[in-house]
């Protein structure tokens, strides 16, 4: 009591306005402490800021998922590409080169509206005379790609040209040696020959094994040799893009505008004196043909963006699924499903393939566990 009686005797003793101050610090020291005491619900138990379970739930799948971007648009890009060959060969009435030019628009249209609406602004300053051939070389090859492998869907079962065209792995070891400088091993030339045998098989060319009495056997092969053109140019395509990677003219959406106006006037101008210009006959076909633009504008950009974050190799390992995919789509739209030559052709290739994913995981094992050696050699 004589220490409440003597305390409020001091507050007595202050000033009007000296009082008037004290009493507004007591205040805001009760605020702050009913502030920064945890709210207790009926229940007595503490509240949980609002958002944080799933904030951190958002921050797992994160970084689950993102290391692994890569990984998901080859596989995006790899079910793109498969069943873009089901939607050409659905549009029967107009010529590959018709059907080539309104993909092309779709690559102009759609990658446009996506950069005007994140108002992406390109860094021209960065730019230099190599970076400039590099895109030309890449919208070339697209393009190319584009054109070769549509004339094979025309000409050739799906399955047959997606096991050819998207032979790309040891071609593309091969390639990278020569022009990324990376290593080339002699399960590599083993792989590969095996690799090579397949497409043989899966092409059946007459001059092995003799002129088949089959409908349509001679256009096979036609179309067997313009799918082996769009290997080598998409083999080409795997190492330029991976060349381009840690610029800015690298961006996806970039990369995919380019291609398209190099690839509409080229698919035009050759449709024009090749093949003419007609109209689709039903609804099918023009839903086909919407089909194949959204389709074909999805495939590439995933492609470019799952480049950007896995070996060139790699990549080409996982896009091998097109295969598998291409001939699911023919058997489940065509009713139509391999020979036992072309089997045999395609199991090849794909055990190539896999060999090489085997020899590529191992040597990146290798190399993280000589870095964790360095790391801990420095550490002592």
């Amino acid at each position: 009591m004589a220490d409440l009686s003597g305390k409020q005797t001091s507050d007595e003793n202050l000033s009007p306005d000296q009082q008037k101050h004290e009493g507004c610090n007591a205040k805001s020291r009760t605020v702050h402490c009913e502030d920064a005491s945890p709210k207790m619900t009926s229940d007595s138990t503490i509240l949980q800021p609002e958002g944080r379970a799933e904030r951190k739930a958002f921050h797992s799948v994160r970084n689950i998922v993102y290391p692994h971007r890569g990984l998901f648009y080859m596989i995006l890009s790899s079910i793109c590409y498969a069943s873009l060959g089901v939607f050409i060969q659905l549009v029967p009435s107009l010529h590959t080169l018709e059907i080539s030019s309104i993909r092309a628009i779709f690559l102009i249209t759609l990658p446009a509206i996506g950069l005007v609406v994140s108002s992406f602004k390109p860094t021209f300053s960065k730019l230099s005379k190599s970076i400039c051939f590099w895109v030309a070389l890449n919208s070339i090859l697209c393009t190319a790609i584009q054109i070769t492998m549509f004339i094979a869907y025309s000409l050739a079962p799906v399955g047959d040209v997606s096991a050819i065209v998207n032979n790309t792995p040891l071609l593309s070891g091969i390639l990278a040696r020569i022009f990324l400088k990376e290593r080339l091993t002699v399960y590599d030339i083993i792989l590969t020959v095996v690799s090579m045998a397949g497409v043989v098989l899966v092409t059946k060319p007459e001059f092995i094994f003799g002129k088949s009495d089959q409908e349509g056997s001679g256009t096979h092969f036609i179309g067997a040799l313009w799918a082996i053109a769009a290997l080598i140019c998409l083999s080409f395509l795997s190492v330029v893009t991976r060349k381009l990677r840690s610029n800015d003219s690298s961006n996806a959406s970039i990369l995919t505008l380019i291609f398209g106006l190099v690839a509409l006037p080229a698919s035009a101008i050759l449709n024009t004196f090749l093949g003419g210009w007609t109209l689709p006959v039903n609804i099918s076909e023009i839903l086909s043909l919407i089909a194949v633009g959204f389709v074909g504008f999805l495939a590439p950009h995933t492609f470019n963006l799952a480049l950007k974050s896995i070996k060139t190799v790699s990549g080409a390992v996982v896009s091998t699924l097109i295969i598998v995919i291409s001939y699911l789509l023919q058997f489940l739209v065509f009713k139509t499903y391999p020979d036992i030559v072309s089997g045999t052709g395609v199991v090849l290739i794909l055990s190539a393939t896999f060999g090489v994913f085997v020899l590529k995981w191992r040597e990146s094992r290798a190399s993280e566990e000589s870095e964790d050696d360095k790391k801990e050699n420095t550490d002592f």
